[in-house]
């Protein structure tokens, strides 16, 4: 069972190593990181209006347990 810590974290984000926005570029398509909050409407939307694929990275605090909730 894993550790309650990463109980709520999606398997498969943790992938060291990996630059998945020039892994994105390199295929020709759009892509950008977002590392804060006030970044990722702005990003998002230029992805969405972007004529073809676009792979926006988001990056999340190893620190955080729950990618799932939501605030009430």
């Amino acid at each position: 069972m894993p550790p309650p810590s990463s109980a709520h974290r999606p398997p498969g984000i943790e992938l060291p190593g990996l630059d998945f926005v020039a892994l994105a570029k390199g295929m020709g398509c759009a892509g950008r990181r977002v590392s804060a909050v006030d970044d990722l409407d702005p990003m998002l939307s230029e992805a969405l209006a972007s004529c073809g694929p676009a792979l926006v990275d988001i990056a999340v605090d190893d620190a955080t347990t729950d990618l799932f909730s939501h605030p009430r």
